[in-house]
């Protein structure tokens, strides 16, 4: 069967149909009523459910049911039956009567009832649903000895096929209804697989981040947070649910962080991206940290996350500061050469005019504290262009 319109794992028509006893009971019922075989077929001719005696057509149709089981009900495949009530001779010259269960539109199932003999001989041809008269009363049918099969009249044939039409499109409604009705409950599991897998992802995204996040009401109150945040401020998770996050700021890095969040709530497209804040842990701890918040959509509610950035803000005042004195050391530097030179020559100058045995000793020291102090210039000099290329890449300022 094609199961393209049916509930995956569910194969068999009957059980949009009642299932089997609800089936065997209608089946009895109409076989009780009409004296005539009846049976739900798959779209294969497959019995599902059947009532009464099963008839084979061991001589007409030369199938025995000792061997391969076969029955007169075989060759309908090849009536060329539309989906709609009909009645039609076999290839054994019996008739049958035949309605499609539709499945929502879609033919799923057949109910069929016959064998039967005609008493008028082989003259109903014609004998469609509009035909049918549904208030001929079917009575007990005669049954032919010789060939065991019921002698219906014509008018009673008709009944028949009105009591299996209106059968064929009650099992038709009830089918369509409980298809539909596994369909929206197949629908809404998958929509509820979907949506739990979703909360899974995005609840693992919003635990391991790695960046303190936070999910508050338009008032600011806290409504889940992740441990980031809750290791961020040295406080429990669930301690946080319901507290302003904005009581980690001091009074007037409220009103500031206040009067943004209005803004964003009267201007939908305004967003607070990278502003750079003070907080404090309970603890008193002073964190300098990263805000961005979002709005989520449809809601009163927004995220915000906050990338803690104190020891990077540390470290670069720290290397700001060692920069700085570097500096302060080189100019100082360059004070004391020249404060060193300035003696150094009046040394030399007054060696030169001693007549002294020490004097050319005094000279060759002099010699060598001068080279070292114009080596201490040189490396300066150096310095100096350490520091341009620092200034330049690294946005050190001096």
């Amino acid at each position: 069967m094609n199961n393209d319109m049916l509930i995956a794992g569910t194969e068999n028509p009957s059980e949009y149909c009642g299932g089997a006893r609800y089936l065997k009971t209608l089946l009895e019922s109409i076989h009780s009523i009409s004296g005539i075989s009846c049976s739900f077929l798959t779209v294969e001719w497959a019995v599902s459910v059947a009532a009464g005696t099963p008839f084979f057509c061991t001589e007409c149709c030369q199938y025995r049911q000792d061997t391969s089981g076969r029955s007169c009900r075989k060759p309908m495949k090849n009536t060329g039956m539309a989906d709609e009530p009909v009645m039609f001779r076999c290839s054994a010259g019996f008739w049958h009567v035949a309605a499609p269960v539709l499945f929502d539109g879609c033919h799923r199932a057949t109910l069929l009832a016959g064998p039967f003999l005609s008493a008028e001989g082989d003259d109903m041809r014609g004998s469609a649903l509009p035909q049918a008269d549904s208030s001929v009363p079917v009575s007990d049918p005669v049954v032919d000895v010789a060939k065991g099969v019921p002698v219906l009249r014509q008018e009673v044939a008709r009944g028949v096929l009105a009591l299996i039409s209106s059968s064929a499109e009650l099992l038709s409604m009830y089918a369509t209804s409980n298809l539909r009705r596994m369909r929206e409950a197949e629908e809404r599991r998958t929509t509820e697989i979907r949506l739990h897998q979703s909360e899974n992802l995005y609840r693992t995204i919003f635990e391991h981040s790695g960046t303190a996040m936070a999910i508050v009401r338009g008032d600011g109150s806290i409504i889940w947070a992740n441990i980031c945040f809750s290791n961020l401020f040295m406080i429990d998770q669930d301690a946080l649910c319901g507290v302003s996050w904005t009581i980690f700021a001091s009074p007037e890095e409220q009103v500031r962080l206040e009067q943004i969040l209005r803004q964003q709530e009267d201007e939908p497209t305004f967003t607070v991206q990278n502003y750079e804040t003070t907080l404090s842990s309970v603890e008193g701890r002073e964190i300098r940290a990263i805000l961005n918040v979002g709005m989520i959509p449809q809601s009163d509610r927004y995220v915000i996350s906050l990338l803690d950035v104190t020891e990077r803000r540390h470290l670069e005042e720290v290397r700001a500061s060692a920069f700085d004195q570097i500096e302060r050391n080189f100019t100082q530097l360059a004070v004391l050469n020249d404060q060193i030179r300035n003696p150094l020559a009046a040394i030399v100058g007054l060696a030169g005019m001693s007549e002294s045995e020490d004097a050319g000793d005094i000279l060759r020291h002099a010699m060598t504290i001068n080279a070292i102090v114009t080596h201490l210039d040189e490396r300066w000099l150096e310095s100096e262009t350490v520091r341009k290329y620092l200034r330049k890449h690294h946005h050190i300022e001096t």
